[in-house]
């Protein structure tokens, strides 16, 4: 295993026409690699910014003024052009001993200067001047002299007469270099550095990214390290003791899974706690604290599972050993060498898997059945014995009674005792933040989706028709007043409404934004999200009835879930058609409506109950397969006041009390539900609607009119009525050049006067779009407003629009759903990949409040609500 050495830093220059965050993205894939060898990159930009060019939309910067060189400047005198270059050169010497100090302040001196392009040349002089007092090398990249300006010779010719200088170097050239061929960058070597190491590559004007390229700038870093260790100095901090250079390990591909790894991580130490720790970022490498049962007491025996994680993991195993177990065993005894073979073997078969939490699980348990065959070969210890009936897993586990039907048990008791303690525990909370936690989810919008779910001829389809608000029959879910309408499930578009920025912002051209989907009644902006209407839900779906577990698992995408509930009591169970108040509770259909749900979890967890007391890490991967993060498991466990870093010893212990618990409040996290109390006008309903409130004050409960929403949408499609999403009025609306007859308005004048009845019921109308807003709000979205000016709010423009004559700019057009903790970097990633709204590379990022007042962003800022973001990007040059 590699052992931890001190991280060294280098100062990096960027070239003409760069900044540094446009610097810091060229050399992504090398900082991958020198992150291995535990190397970072400090990026600054120079002072002198440059003119805007083409497709610019932010200044680069340069190390030197044009003003500064005689022979850009033929009609200056001398004197001008020496005060240009002194006052270069001073603010050159700012920026860099700003960097210096304070990354000496944070402890990680500079050991290096890397330059590119002009930047090389400046690198040089950085060196020369000594203004990097710990620098023990440089590294220059297609460097060229012309890059300092003459007037030097003038102005500072104390830092001339330090060529050349006597430390290590690295020069890289390149052959296809047109900017800067490879004779220019040896003139420069020559003339800096005393015994330059020349490195031609077959690229052209960069610093090189392929692997043979950059496995030459970390042998030479490496050795650099080496040298100072053996002179008894040290490359980027105190040495550690008994460490050997990594420059002997084969140096492996950067791979994409360095945040899959970090997420890993980050799970593995909420769950572990202190028994977690990592030893090496570069390469990455941690060690779990397994603590089996015969070794209880014992505080001098700490055996740990050491992981050292390649590049390409989870999809090449990690490299595996132990760690404090050789002073518990005589040296014959083969307790290690079996162990590791056997974690191996497991680790073989979880390729491509996240396998820390379960390697560790499965050493515990290993060590606990081979304890007594290990320790008879082990040396006596009064503390270290245990009897001979050591407990094992106790194959009459009560959740493998059920299972096994060898057991009874209250299900019902249980269910409603789990249910309710869910619901006590979620009231007041804010919802999970279960953001962006995987390399999946980064640098991607999201797709909300919420799954309608109820019981047949409750009035899903129709719910699902009104919240796309359209009233186009061709397009919409059939619905009917029997059981099952909906076979397939419906996928369409609903909408989500939140406050729109132009409320509040100031100095807007006009006072509304133009949102694609409009606005609702009260004013707030629609975004789209998708709706997903499945199949009616009957009693005993989980054991297969109507459409069983297929309209379950149809569920599994969606975020969060809306019952739909026949609060009028106008339908039985099964969805058949009964006289209003005499079909079944709606009390009654909500409670076994969501027991469906919960018994189809609760039902599959518990029959692969085995696995998870041979391995306790299998109860997190159990609920995997309803979308869930790991995070969504967690939190549960949390709720139930139980810590995860004892969990593995509780699981074994566990009845179908404890399940039942686990399984509702991970529904309460993975699938939090909205009722939706449908039927509310009827007279039976709005009493109903009272009722199940006063029952149930821990849940979310909207009363919803769909059929009047459905209706009202159709009419107004016709240009019968005028009416708008969450209104609690209507109004006729009489075509143009069309007068109805008057039989036919009076009908009109009949029907809306009905309708205005029932919307006005309630404060939210129809409760349709109040209903879709509590569902989204439930998840927490962050909604974003990306915008091309800050100063105006308007909208970007596609680089195909851009080549229209007149380019029409809008006002906040765009606005992006993102998930919990995203950040300016994810939105960037969005608005380039997904979107096609900018192109080129980020370079600079900001946000303005209410009263038009900036803030500069930094990539790895999180994202808040609501907030207005300008992101500027710039396109490659050549000299880039």
């Amino acid at each position: 295993m590699a052992e931890q050495t001190a991280q060294a830093t280098v100062l990096a220059l960027h070239g003409r026409r760069q900044t540094g965050e446009v610097f810091d993205q060229r050399l992504a894939t090398v900082q991958r690699r020198l992150r291995k060898h535990n190397v970072r990159l400090v990026f600054v930009t120079a002072p002198c910014a440059l003119p805007l060019e083409d497709d610019q939309s932010v200044a680069m910067h340069s190390w030197w003024p044009a003003t500064a060189f005689d022979h850009l400047n033929p009609a200056a005198s001398a004197a001008e052009t020496d005060s240009a270059c002194l006052g270069a050169w001073e603010q050159l010497c700012g920026v860099v001993r700003d960097a210096v100090a304070q990354q000496h302040t944070a402890g990680t001196p500079v050991v290096g200067v890397l330059g590119f392009s002009q930047g090389a040349a400046t690198a040089a002089l950085v060196l020369a001047a000594g203004l990097v007092p710990s620098a023990r090398f440089g590294i220059l990249a297609a460097g060229l002299w012309a890059s300092v300006p003459e007037a030097m010779a003038r102005v500072a010719p104390h830092v001339l007469a330090a060529f050349p200088l006597a430390l290590p170097s690295l020069h890289f050239a390149g052959e296809r270099d047109e900017l800067v061929p490879p004779a220019l960058s040896r003139d420069l070597a020559a003339r800096t550095f005393a015994s330059p190491q020349i490195a031609v590559h077959a690229q052209g004007h960069c610093v090189p990214s392929r692997v043979s390229e950059t496995d030459t700038l970390c042998t030479f870093l490496q050795q650099q390290r080496t040298q100072q260790q053996e002179a008894g100095g040290t490359i980027g901090g105190e040495a550690v003791a008994g460490s050997r250079s990594t420059a002997d390990q084969p140096l492996a591909e950067p791979g994409p899974n360095e945040q899959v790894q970090q997420d890993e991580c980050e799970a593995c130490s909420s769950i572990f706690g202190d028994d977690f720790e990592v030893l090496t970022r570069l390469p990455l490498s941690c060690a779990v604290t397994v603590r089996p049962a015969p070794l209880e007491g014992r505080a001098e025996a700490q055996p740990r599972v050491v992981f050292e994680l390649p590049a390409g993991y989870p999809d090449e195993p990690p490299r595996l050993s132990m760690a404090g177990l050789r002073s518990l065993v005589v040296p014959g005894a083969t307790l290690v060498q079996d162990l590791v073979a056997h974690l191996n073997s497991e680790a073989a078969s979880l390729s491509g898997s996240e396998m820390m939490f379960t390697l560790a699980d499965a050493a515990r348990e290993w060590l606990e059945e081979n304890w007594d065959r290990a320790s008879q070969a082990a040396s006596p210890h009064p503390s270290s014995a245990q009897p001979d009936d050591t407990p094992k897993h106790n194959p009459r586990n009560p959740i493998v009674c059920m299972v096994e039907q060898e057991q009874d048990f209250d299900h019902d008791s249980l269910f409603e005792e789990a249910t309710l303690a869910a619901a006590s525990s979620a009231c007041g909370r804010e919802a999970p933040v279960v953001g962006v936690t995987s390399e999946a989810r980064r640098g991607k919008r999201w797709q909300l989706t919420v799954g309608l779910v109820g019981k047949p001829s409750a009035g899903k389809s129709t719910f699902f028709n009104g919240a796309a608000g359209t009233g186009d029959t061709s397009a919409c879910a059939r619905i009917g007043a029997f059981p099952f309408t909906t076979i397939d499930p419906n996928v369409g578009l609903g909408f989500y409404s939140v406050p729109c920025p132009c409320d509040s912002l100031k100095g807007l051209t006009k006072p509304k934004s133009d949102a694609p989907e409009g606005f609702t009644a009260s004013g707030n902006r629609r975004i789209p999200v998708t709706v997903k209407d499945v199949a009616g839900l009957v009693p005993g779906a989980y054991q297969g009835r109507g459409k069983g577990n297929a309209f379950l698992n149809e569920l599994c995408d969606a975020d969060v879930l809306i019952h739909v509930v026949d609060v009028a009591a106008a339908t039985d169970e099964q969805g058949t058609a009964a006289p209003e108040g005499s079909g079944s509770d709606p009390l009654d259909d909500i409670a076994w409506v969501r027991r469906e749900v919960h018994q189809w979890i609760f039902d599959n967890v518990a029959a692969k109950w085995q696995s998870v007391l041979r391995r306790s890490s299998k109860f997190v991967e159990l609920f995997s397969g309803y979308h869930a993060q790991p995070g969504h498991v967690m939190e549960a466990v949390s709720r139930m006041g139980l810590s995860a870093k004892t969990l593995a010893e509780e699981l074994s212990q566990w009845t179908p009390r404890q399940l039942h618990h686990a399984v509702a409040h991970f529904l309460r996290v993975r699938f939090p539900i909205v009722l939706a109390l449908n039927k509310a006008d009827l007279a039976t309903g709005r009493t109903n609607a009272e009722r199940v409130a006063a029952a149930l004050p821990d849940e979310v409960c909207v009363p919803v009119l769909a059929r009047a929403e459905w209706d009202l949408c159709q009419l107004r499609r016709r240009g019968v009525v005028s009416y708008s999403l969450g209104a609690t009025l209507c109004t006729a609306a009489t075509p143009a050049g069309d007068e109805p007859a008057a039989k036919d308005a009076e009908a009109v004048a009949k029907a809306i006067a009905q309708f205005n009845v029932s919307l006005s019921t309630y404060p939210t109308g129809s409760g349709v779009q109040a209903a879709m807003d509590a569902a989204c709000q439930l998840c927490a979205p962050v909604v974003v407003f990306p915008v091309a000016d800050l100063e105006t709010c308007t909208s970007y423009v596609t680089d195909v629009a851009a080549k229209s004559h007149e380019v029409q700019r809008h006002l906040l057009r765009d606005a992006v759903l993102m998930r919990p903790n995203a950040t300016v970097h994810d939105l960037y990633l969005v608005l380039k990949r997904d979107l096609c709204l900018v192109s080129g590379d980020f370079v600079r990022a900001e946000s303005r409040d209410a009263a038009g007042n900036r803030k500069v962003l930094r990539k790895e800022d999180v994202l808040v609500q609501r907030q207005v973001v300008c992101i500027m990007t710039n396109k490659k040059s050549a000299w880039q």
